[in-house]
């Protein structure tokens, strides 16, 4: 066992020998497996010691070289130590020259600001120099220099890097270039100067201004070439143009106090003299002509074509609308009277388009348009005056003394009307509703006492002022007396006023000469008639009484309007400018109101007059009709607001309510020239109506909304809120102040029924829980919604929550 464990020991391996695994070690066999042990390792000793003697010249040689190289290690690093002490060297050398070259670079910009500063220096002093030189010569009233140094020191100064110095510079060149365009204005004045007194309006334009100035010779041209250098002389233009017109305009109007009725030329001077009396319309085409021939000559080249275009802008349009177009007489025989007129615009039509001013093809429209025109006049429309009573009773009138006088009294010519004013009738006509036809003919009807007079319009004062047919027969045109009153605004509403302690309200609505034709038709068969029963053996003694047929004349000639009418008045062609079917519902109803007005045609019409008044109402209902049918077209096009905030729904709702929009404002514009303004509101009104209860409607059935979508909403809605403005009308003051603001008030509510809950949806919509339970408890929301909408609005708001069941809960209990 020793061996083994000693072989083991040798090889250092484990004992794998089972005996010796399995022996049994005790105390007694120790000593004899030391020593064995012992014995083996004497015995590998001496081994070793045989071997390393054998191998001791090797190990010297290892030494030595190990010595070489231990030298070599030695020697290279004294090198890297050389090679560090060389690079920490060059090092400080290196840093040494980037700071040496620092400073030459400091050295270098330093110098490099200092001569950028001294130059900066030397411009900003060169620029105040020139500023101060230009002030100088400003002060002197040297223009011409001023005008030619201040603007080229613009670029000089926007070159300055300096912001502070550039915005000082910049502040001053602005102080000196508004003082050198004032004062060149002031120079211009006195060149170009238009004045106005009671007696004429002074226009001169001249070479030379005023003294003032250095150089006395300062032209005109000089003066514009000057303001042209300072951008300003866009802005004189217009403004001479602008004084022209102020002066001018005032007095170009018939109805104007003092009209320019002459133009005479004073050397440089161009006086229109104000008169009071009535202009002819061949004066004011040569006050026209010597206007802009004045201008044309006398104006400089930068100032001729801007100034020539705006008189002539400004004058001709005034020219045609006001004066030429009344000019034109209804008579045949004043045709004559025509040509020479004529004749004057095409030679003045002619030079103007040689100076290429487009107003020239208005005159020559003018011109070809003559006929369609004296067609226009011999179909004249003008405005009806209803009066309305309320307050107190209105006394009867006075009994007439015989049936004839009655007649004569409501038919008389123009020439008899001359002689005095007719009595005013009272007129029974049915409630507010029932009267612009939007109920049955069974209600009961309500008495109201109105009164009607006819106006002229403004064209036919114009032409009687002119001088056309102030030879004409009074009776060559029959009407009905209509008290004649000074000329209003067309379709407006006075001022109330009190008569005897009646409220009176006088409002207008136009009709055609249609009716009155029609009036004198029957008037003259009427008179025929009672002539005929009067003596009937004196007229047709061997022929049969032709009495009983010209009884029904009247009914024929009311019943051959009311078939002809719908078509002739809409067709486009039968009438100069179109009428509208509303023309026709005014005419006949302002037909059948003076048919009742004579007792004998009321008895005799009775029949016809009911059913022209319901024609006329069917009229009106049918055209009603039709335009609330093409406002529900344009707003079915949204779609119920479905996704009024995605593409392309988006587009689509915007556009169904912006063209609803301007649909409304275009029929309120078309139809307020002849509906009255009461009969406007209703109308306008009843279709606003349908738009915003559709819009409920469509709103109150969306089952979700979004704010986004709310927001949208709400943008519909300020829009259709906005038509509001159709019916605000000023406050009437019977005495207003000079300086009185005018103040407006809205009538919508009164027409439009869904007003109030149209705005307390916008509200709803814009509102939150708690707001929306004021609404409900404090203003009135109540009044307008059910507990049940207003849930359900909310429901489409608001995501479900403890507020919202508690908002639900306070307006369903209504605590």
């Amino acid at each position: 066992m020793a061996d083994t464990l000693a072989i083991a020991i040798q090889d250092g391996t484990f004992p794998d020998n089972e005996g010796t695994l399995s022996s049994e070690l005790n105390a007694a066999s120790i000593p004899p497996l030391l020593e064995s042990i012992q014995h083996a390792k004497d015995d590998l000793g001496s081994v070793v010691k045989s071997i390393s003697k054998e191998g001791a010249g090797d190990i010297d040689r290892w030494i030595a070289q190990a010595k070489v190289v231990q030298h070599d290690i030695a020697r290279c690093k004294e090198d890297a130590r050389q090679i560090v002490e060389e690079h920490e060297r060059v090092e400080a050398l290196r840093s040494t020259s980037n700071e040496s070259q620092s400073k030459v670079n400091l050295l270098e910009n330093e110098i490099a600001f200092n001569e950028a500063l001294q130059r900066q220096i030397n411009s900003i002093s060169d620029i105040s120099s020139a500023l101060n030189q230009v002030d100088s010569h400003i002060r002197q009233r040297q223009l011409i220099p001023a005008s030619q140094a201040l603007p080229g020191l613009m670029a000089s100064i926007n070159a300055i890097p300096s912001d502070l110095s550039r915005s000082l510079l910049t502040n001053i060149h602005a102080d000196l270039s508004q003082t050198l365009t004032r004062q060149l204005k002031d120079e211009l004045d006195c060149h170009c100067h238009v004045s106005v007194n009671n007696e004429a309006i002074q226009l001169s334009i001249s070479g030379h201004g005023s003294q003032t100035t250095d150089d006395p010779s300062i032209s005109i041209e000089d003066t514009l070439h000057s303001l042209e250098r300072l951008s300003a002389l866009q802005e004189t233009q217009q403004a001479i143009s602008k004084r022209i017109e102020a002066c001018l305009l005032p007095h170009l109007h018939t109805r104007s106090k003092s009209i320019v009725v002459a133009a005479h030329e004073d050397g440089s001077t161009l006086r229109l003299v104000l008169s009071q009396e009535r202009a002819q319309p061949l004066q004011m085409l040569e006050i026209s002509r010597s206007l802009l021939r004045y201008i044309h000559d006398r104006a400089p080249p930068k100032l001729h074509d801007p100034l020539l275009h705006d008189v002539a802008a400004l004058l001709l349009p005034q020219l045609v609308e006001i004066w030429l177009d009344t000019a034109i007489p209804v008579d045949l025989d004043q045709l004559k009277e025509l040509d020479e007129l004529q004749e004057q615009v095409k030679g003045f039509a002619g030079w103007l388009r040689d100076q290429n001013i487009k107003e020239a093809d208005d005159l020559d429209e003018w011109v070809n348009a003559i006929p369609n025109t004296w067609l226009a006049k011999r179909r004249t429309t003008r405005q009806v005056e209803r009066v309305e009573r309320q307050g107190a009773e209105v006394e009867p009138e006075p009994e007439r003394n015989t049936a004839d006088d009655a007649w004569a009294e409501n038919w008389a010519d123009d020439e008899d009307s001359a002689k005095g004013p007719a009595q005013q009738s009272e007129e029974t006509t049915d409630d507010s509703s029932d009267a612009w036809g939007f109920d049955t003919d069974d209600q009961a009807e309500q008495p109201q006492n109105f009164t009607e007079r006819s106006h002229k319009e403004p064209d036919e004062e114009d032409g009687e002022a002119w001088g056309w047919g102030d030879d004409e027969d009074a009776t060559a045109k029959p009407s009905p007396t209509l008290k004649k009153q000074p000329s209003l605004n067309a379709n407006g509403i006075t001022a109330s006023r009190t008569q005897n302690g009646v409220d009176v309200l006088t409002e207008h609505y136009t009709i055609t000469d249609i009716p009155d034709y029609i009036l004198a038709q029957i008037g003259r068969d009427t008179l025929d008639l009672r002539t005929i029963q009067a003596s009937p053996r004196s007229y047709f003694r061997s022929s049969a009484d032709p009495a009983k047929g010209m009884q029904f004349l009247p009914m024929l000639m009311l019943a051959m309007f009311r078939a002809v009418a719908p078509t002739a008045y809409t067709d486009g062609k039968s009438f100069e400018p179109p009428l509208s079917t509303l023309n026709l519902y005014n005419d006949a109803l302002y037909l059948a109101q003076r048919l009742e007005e004579n007792p004998d045609l009321l008895k005799a019409l009775n029949a016809d007059i009911q059913i022209l008044t319901k024609f006329a109402r069917q009229i009106y209902s049918s055209e009603l009709s039709i335009q609330r049918q093409i406002l529900t077209d344009l707003l079915d096009n949204a779609q119920g607001f479905v996704g009024c905030t995605r593409q392309p729904n988006a587009s689509v709702c915007e556009t169904a309510v912006s063209s609803i929009v301007d649909y409304l404002r275009s029929l309120h514009a078309q139809w307020s020239s002849i509906l009255s303004p009461s009969h406007l509101g209703q109308s306008i009104g009843s279709l606003l109506n349908t738009v915003m209860s559709k819009m409920i409607k469509e709103i109150e059935d969306m089952e979700d909304i979004s704010e986004p979508e709310s927001q949208k909403l709400l943008s519909f809605m300020a829009q259709i809120s906005n038509l509001e403005s159709l019916f605000t009308s000023p406050t009437a003051n019977a005495c207003p102040l000079p300086d009185q603001e005018e103040h407006l008030q809205s009538s919508i509510a009164v027409y439009v029924s869904s007003f109030f809950r149209f705005r307390y949806l916008e509200q709803i919509l814009e509102s939150s829980l708690v707001e929306i339970r004021y609404l409900w408890e404090e203003q009135g929301l109540s009044v307008e919604f059910s507990a049940e909408e207003v849930v359900d609005l909310i429901r489409a708001l608001f995501a479900e929550s403890i507020h919202r069941r508690n908002a639900i809960h306070a307006i369903r209990s209504g605590t």
